[in-house]
C-alpha cells in the first residue's frame, strides 16, 4: 500500500483511501495527531513511539520493555484465576508487580508525565470518594479490600494512559485482551470435556464464576470483530475468527442468562462490520462463521443451557432472577436510609444482612453482593458516588460520539455490553471494567482520522441520501 504522510500536520493523505486509509492512520503516534489532553511530545520520543511496540532503534528501550510487560498483564486478565501462585495470588497480579516498577523507571527516564484527561480525573475522584467512606463504613475490612482493588485498577488505567499513547499500542492492548479470552474460552471447553462443572451443567474456566466469565468473553466480541476487520495479516484474521467461535461457545457453556443478553448486545456490532466488508468473499465468511457457531452450539451445549435461556422471559415477568430482586429491594431500602454518603464501599452485604431471609443472608459478612453495579455504588457510596459514576460514563461516551463510525460503533457497543452485563453483577472493582474505561479514555485522546471524509463515510452518506429521495418519491 502506497502512502504519503505529513508528520508535521494533523492532516494525512493516503493514496488508496477507504479501510486502508484507516489502517494506516491508526498506526500514527500521538505526537503528530493529538491536541488535548496531554502535552506536546518531542520529536525524539516520536521516533521511538512509531516503531514496533517492543523494538526501537537497535535494541529494546526501557519504554518498550515496560509496555511489553504491561501487555502481558492485560493478556492475563481474562484467565487470571486459572493460575494462582502461592504467596502472590493470580498471575495477573504477579505480572502487575513486575510491570509497575519497570514502568516507573521508564517514566522517570522519559522525565515527564502526560497531563490527565477528564475521565482520568473523574476516576481519581471516584476512588477518592470511595476511600473516604472508610470513615463511616459498616465493614472496615471489606472497605479496605475495595480501596486496595480500586488503587490497583487506577494504577492500571494510569499505565494505559502513559504507555498506550499511539493507536498501534492501543491496538496491541486490545489484541492482548482478545487473545487472553481465547485462553479462558479453551479452558472452559476443557472443563466441559472433562465434566468439571462449576454448577449443575454450567461450566467455566478454572477459578471463574460462570456469570463473570460470560461477561469477560462477551466484552471481547466487538473488539475481536473490529481487529479482524482492520487486520491485513490473513493468519491473524483466522485467529480472531476462531476466538469468536470459541468465545460464543464458551458463553453458551456458562449457561449465564445475563451473559447471553450481553453477548446479543455485543453482536450488534456485526452489521457495522458487514458494512466495512469490501468484497463478497468477506461478507460470505460472516455467514460461514454464523453457521459454524450455530452448529457448535447445537452439538455441544448441554440441555440446561437451553432451559435457562428459554426461561428468560418468564423469569423477567414472574421470577426473582435467582433471588436478585430480593437483594435489590433490600439495596434500595438501604439507599433510602443512607441516601447521601452510603454505608461504605464493599459493605453492602453487612448492611443488608439483617433485612434478607436466611437463605440469602449467609454467615459470610461480605455476602450477598448487590448483583448490580449501579445499585451497589448507589447504596455504598451514596448519591455523590453515583453522580461521579454518571459523570465518568458521560465523559467516556461524549468523546466517543465524535469518533469515526467504525470506532464509534465499537466503543458504544462495548459500553452497552458492559452496562447490560453489570446490571446483574458487582463489577465496580473488577479489572475488565477499569481496563475498558482506561482504553476508551486513551483511545478518544487521539484523533485517528483526518477531517476529510473517508470512502466509508461517503458511501454511507450516499446511501442515506438515496433512501431519503426514494422515500420522498
Amino acid at each position: 500500500m502506497q502512502s504519503r504522510i505529513n508528520r508535521s500536520s494533523t492532516h494525512h493523505t493516503v493514496s488508496d483511501g477507504g479501510l486502508s486509509k484507516f489502517r494506516l492512520i491508526a498506526e500514527q503516534p500521538l505526537g503528530s495527531i493529538v491536541t488535548t489532553p496531554g502535552s506536546t511530545i518531542q520529536p525524539p520520543w516520536l521516533i521511538r513511539s512509531y516503531t514496533a511496540p517492543f523494538v526501537a532503534g537497535k535494541g529494546l528501550t526501557l519504554n518498550s520493555v515496560a509496555f511489553g510487560l504491561f501487555s502481558l498483564f492485560v493478556f492475563a486478565i481474562p484467565w487470571e484465576n486459572a493460575l494462582l501462585l502461592p504467596g502472590v495470588g493470580t498471575v495477573s497480579r504477579l505480572l502487575g508487580l513486575v510491570a509497575l516498577p519497570v514502568a516507573i523507571l521508564a517514566i522517570l527516564d522519559r522525565s515527564r508525565l502526560r497531563s490527565p484527561s477528564l475521565p482520568l480525573v473523574l476516576m481519581g475522584l471516584f476512588v477518592m470518594w470511595g476511600s473516604l467512606t472508610y470513615l463511616w463504613t459498616a465493614n472496615v475490612e471489606a472497605t479496605s479490600i475495595r480501596i486496595i482493588s480500586w488503587l490497583q485498577n487506577l494504577g492500571m488505567v494510569w499505565l494505559i494512559w502513559e504507555f498506550a499513547d499511539s493507536r498501534a499500542r492501543q491496538l496491541m492492548l486490545m489484541r492482548s485482551y482478545v487473545l487472553g479470552t481465547l485462553v479462558s474460552a479453551v479452558d472452559t471447553l476443557s472443563s466441559y470435556l472433562r465434566g468439571q462443572e462449576a454448577y449443575y451443567q454450567r461450566y467455566a474456566g478454572s477459578g471463574f464464576d460462570p456469570n463473570d466469565l460470560g461477561l469477560i468473553l462477551a466484552l471481547s466480541l466487538p473488539m475481536s470483530f473490529y481487529l479482524a476487520t482492520i487486520q491485513r495479516n490473513q493468519w491473524m484474521v483466522w485467529v480472531y475468527r476462531l476466538q469468536q467461535i470459541l468465545a460464543i461457545l464458551a458463553i453458551g457453556l456458562t449457561s449465564s442468562r445475563a451473559a447471553l443478553v450481553a453477548a446479543v448486545v455485543a453482536l450488534l456490532y456485526v452489521p457495522m462490520v458487514l458494512l466495512w466488508a469490501k468484497t463478497f468473499r468477506e461478507k460470505c465468511l460472516f455467514f460461514v462463521l454464523i453457521a459454524a457457531v450455530s452448529s457448535c452450539m447445537v452439538s455441544f451445549l448441554p440441555e440446561n443451557s437451553w432451559k435457562r435461556w428459554a426461561g428468560i422471559g418468564t423469569e423477567l415477568q414472574q421470577g426473582t432472577w435467582g433471588k436478585r430482586t430480593v437483594i435489590w429491594s433490600a439495596g434500595f431500602d438501604l439507599f433510602r436510609e443512607h441516601p447521601s454518603i452510603g454505608v461504605g464501599a464493599g459493605s453492602f452485604g453487612t448492611a443488608t444482612h439483617h433485612a434478607l431471609p436466611a437463605s440469602i443472608a449467609k454467615e459470610n459478612p461480605f455476602l450477598p453482593a448487590a448483583h448490580n453495579t449501579f445499585l451497589s455504588i448507589l447504596a455504598e457510596e451514596g448519591l455523590l458516588g453515583f453522580t461521579l459514576l454518571l459523570l465518568l460514563l458521560s465523559s467516556l461516551v461524549l468523546p466517543v460520539l465524535r469518533l469515526p463510525a467504525i470506532e464509534r460503533s465499537l466503543w458504544l457497543v462495548v459500553l452497552a455490553t458492559w452496562a447490560t452485563g453489570v446490571f446483574t453483577l458487582t463489577w465496580e472493582d473488577r479489572k475488565p471494567t477499569w481496563f475498558l474505561f482506561g482504553m476508551i479514555a486513551s483511545w478518544t485522546a487521539l484523533r485517528s482520522l483526518p477531517r476529510k471524509k473517508t470512502e466509508f463515510a461517503r458511501n454511507l452518506g450516499a446511501r442515506w441520501t438515496l433512501s431519503r429521495n426514494f422515500g420522498r418519491g
